[in-house]
Parts: C-alpha cells; structure tokens; sequence
C-alpha cells in the first residue's frame, strides 16, 4: 500500500490470494484504486476450478475491482483479459538479482569430474519433478561415456512419493535430494551445476530459470506457462515435452554432447536476463504503474 499520512493513495494485491481478496472488498467499501499483480503458477484450470470454483469467483471480483493489472508473464496476461477484464494491463516479470546470482567459476570441465545436472524447485506436481527422476533412469542407457548426477534442490509435498520413485527406478546412484537450502545459499549450488533442468506442468513465469540463466547454466524446460517469453528453443534454451522423460532425456545428452551449443545459449540466456529481468528495471515499470494509478 502507498499512502500519506493515515490517506491510502491505493491498495496493491499480490496474486490470487487472500489477501488480494481482503484489498479488493476494501477497495469497494472505501472507495481507493486496487492495482492487482497476478503470478499464479498453477495454470488457468486451477483458478477456474480451484476450491470447488471458489478461486475463480474470487478472481473475477478482484478483476472487478482492479484499475490496472499486471502480470509477470504474457501468458498469464492472456489469462486475465479470458476472464473479461477490459481495462489497463501491464506484463511486468519478476526478477533476478544479477549481480549476486553471477557465477565466477570457470565452467571448462575435468572429465573425470561428473556431470551436475540441478534442479530448484518446491517439490509439487506442477514442476514435473518425477520426469525429470525418470529421465535419470533413461540417461543411464543413453550416456554410457559421462558420469552424472541429479541434484534436487528443494521440499515440498510429494518428497516422500518421489524418494519411493527413485528406490523403484533404482536410480539411488545418480539422484541425490538436497532439501530446503536458504535463498542466499542458491547461488553457491548453482555455481557448482552445468545444467539446470525444470519440466514444468504449468510455470506462472519461472524465476528458478531466470537465476540460473543468471549464473551462466544452459536451461531445459518445457514450452507451458510464462517460460516462452524468456527461453526461445536453441537459443537461450532447450525445450522439452511435457510429461515425456525420455525426451528430456534426450535434450540433456544433447547438452552434455555439444559444447558449442552449451556455450551459446549459457551466453544468450544470461545476456536476456540482464537486458530484460533485471530488478531496477522492474522497480521502474512498477512506479510508473503506481505514479499513474495514484494521479488518477
């Protein structure tokens, strides 16, 4: 909230949440602009249906009340204006430390150092985390002349079922779960890695991509959510399918094989995020939203 004195100039809600909900009904009941950031990554489906349709009531009348929007990707722009909201909207991302997140380590590699392959990620359903275990089991049969390793960076919900996952798979020798580490820790695993690895069921934007696209790692992910404004196939990126762990695998050995190819879009990759998500340029966008909606 910006304010002066005990006057609020406007409200802001972050995402689909309670407490943009709380901002929304005060709103209305007293009458000051709601501004409304959207950077839900859990995909149209779940507003629509979410809570037995709860969710979606609740964004409408959010919606309802907004005098401007943002959103931290295109596509979930295009999520809002199929709800029906006709009036001033933004895309402003999230964005990435540079600075902090950039890697100084040299990334020429000893061959007999194993392949990092790192993943950081709440371990949820929606970031595919399963196919990125069962890609493991496909890469054992298709890199026969490279060691590796998956390291999983992060807790959540589905750790227990994707611990049995590996015990079933029998990939116990190449998957190690790393758990929670703290956000200022991030950097230092991420320096350690050479390739950073998210299957993504839905991806409201994706910032675990942007900060190690920051760090200098060529990134697989999977062309859902927001993850096309920042990772363009073969050139800051790879994609991937959906829910297909062999050819995950596939792109990954792609990586491993073809230096060229790792440099380039290493390169391309950390270049985007220093032109485009960088955190005083987004601080820039967002007072220009503000400065308008309070004129208003």
């Amino acid at each position: 909230m910006i304010g002066q004195s005990r006057r609020f100039s406007c409200i802001w809600g972050m995402d689909v949440s309670q407490g943009s909900m709380v901002g929304a009904v005060l709103s209305w009941f007293f009458r000051i602009p709601f501004i409304l950031t959207v950077q839900y990554g859990y995909g149209s489906e779940r507003i629509a249906r979410g809570r037995a349709g709860a969710i979606g009531a609740s964004f409408k009348f959010m919606l309802s009340r907004a005098v401007h929007m943002t959103a931290i990707s295109d596509y979930l722009a295009g999520v809002v204006r199929n709800y029906g909201y006709k009036g001033s909207l933004s895309v402003i991302p999230n964005g990435v430390d540079v600075n902090r997140i950039k890697n100084k380590v040299s990334r020429i590699k000893d061959k007999k150092e194993p392949w990092v392959i790192i993943t950081t990620s709440r371990l949820v359903a929606k970031n595919g985390v399963d196919i990125l275990i069962r890609a493991g089991r496909e890469l054992k049969s298709i890199i026969r002349d490279s060691r590796y390793v998956i390291r999983i960076i992060g807790s959540g919900p589905e750790e227990r079922k994707l611990k049995s996952l590996v015990r079933e798979l029998q990939v116990e020798d190449i998957i190690e779960f790393v758990g929670e580490v703290p956000y200022e820790e991030i950097p230092v695993e991420l320096s350690h890695a050479d390739i950073f690895v998210r299957p993504s069921r839905s991806e409201g934007l994706g910032i675990s991509f942007l900060e190690a696209m920051a760090a200098g790692l060529p990134v697989v992910g999977t062309p859902v959510g927001g993850i096309p404004d920042f990772l363009k196939d073969s050139e800051t990126g790879l994609f991937c399918d959906v829910d297909d762990p062999e050819n995950l695998a596939l792109k990954i050995k792609r990586l491993v094989d073809d230096e060229m190819l790792r440099k380039k879009v290493a390169l391309k990759g950390r270049e985007l995020v220093e032109r485009k998500f960088s955190w005083d340029l987004i601080a820039h966008h967002m007072g220009e939203v503000f400065q308008k909606t309070m004129v208003r």
